[in-house]
């Protein structure tokens, strides 16, 4: 029979993710659940501990590895300990019902080509739609050039590849090109280095890197509409200040990470590159200081 597991990294937000290992360690479709603390610098270690019984592992890490590695760190625990065939990432911002493990779970079953699986969502104290994901990945220097300005990526870029809307009465599994990096499942088996996500960035970005890896093992990555799940953006405000610039350090970072690896750049498009860059950082900077 095969083996679920989740995995859970945890950053300052100890009280939050042991309210909801408490709700899933209740579900008898989900075989293991470890929590990985990133150098948590609040009390999360004492809180994380008291949670650490039955099926449920905490993983306490002395240095902040960042989201894809902390990630890898539990992901590996639970395929080479646990002989987990399928792993969910799950935010500590979601809630989700069994019944989305167990849809995930019978997708896999009945689609061998696919690596990864995702579902609707929502935010049910957001007052606009939830991205529930991209039709394609943003991998040409146009794309990515186009994608650091604030207005083009909102007006054209995501309305013409990000998908808004999604059907529960379409019972079908969807071929997408990039999940929401939120909540996924996992074929284990399709990464048998039990590397999955990019250890390349330490802050966003993950979900791309992760796409254009499955397309390069020819895996497809699939969504289905008929399930949802929450993902409470409000409830789950990052720990670093509103004021921080450290959130826009990460993404420029992750974003610079994904095109030396990916795209081939002339001269001209790395100076553009550059150019985007900075003009993102700026209308970034102007936003958060105003907002």
């Amino acid at each position: 029979m095969n083996k679920v597991g989740l995995v859970i990294v945890n950053y300052n937000r100890g009280s939050l993710v042991s309210s909801i290992v408490d709700a899933f360690s209740q579900y008898s479709v989900i075989d293991e659940i470890i929590v990985v603390d990133n150098c948590s610098t609040d009390d999360s270690r004492k809180i994380l501990t008291k949670c650490e019984k039955g099926k449920v592992k905490c993983l306490i890490l002395d240095k902040n590895l960042g989201y894809a590695k902390g990630n890898n760190v539990g992901l590996r625990w639970l395929r080479n300990e646990k002989q987990c065939d399928y792993c969910f990432i799950v935010n500590p911002d979601v809630f989700f019902e069994e019944n989305v493990i167990k849809s995930v779970v019978d997708a896999f079953e009945r689609n061998s080509n696919y690596a990864i699986i995702t579902t609707a969502r929502i935010d049910p104290m957001a007052s606009i739609p939830q991205i529930q994901y991209s039709t394609r990945i943003f991998d040409t220097f146009w794309l990515q050039f186009l994608s650091y300005f604030n207005f083009v990526r909102h007006y054209y870029l995501l309305k013409r590849y990000g998908v808004y809307k999604y059907n529960k009465e379409d019972t079908f599994i969807k071929e997408i090109g990039v999940a929401p990096g939120s909540f996924f499942g996992i074929r284990m088996f399709a990464f048998p280095d039990g590397i999955v996500l990019d250890e390349g960035t330490f802050l966003y970005g993950e979900e791309d890197l992760l796409a254009k890896k499955c397309q390069l093992m020819n895996q497809k990555i699939g969504y289905l509409p008929y399930v949802v799940y929450e993902h409470r953006h409000i409830q789950y405000s990052t720990t670093l200040s509103k004021k921080s610039i450290a959130p826009i350090k990460y993404a420029m970072q992750s974003k610079r990470y994904f095109q030396k690896k990916y795209l081939r750049l002339g001269y001209l498009q790395k100076i553009m590159l550059i150019m985007g860059e900075k003009i993102s950082i700026a209308e970034r900077l102007v936003f958060m200081w105003f907002r």
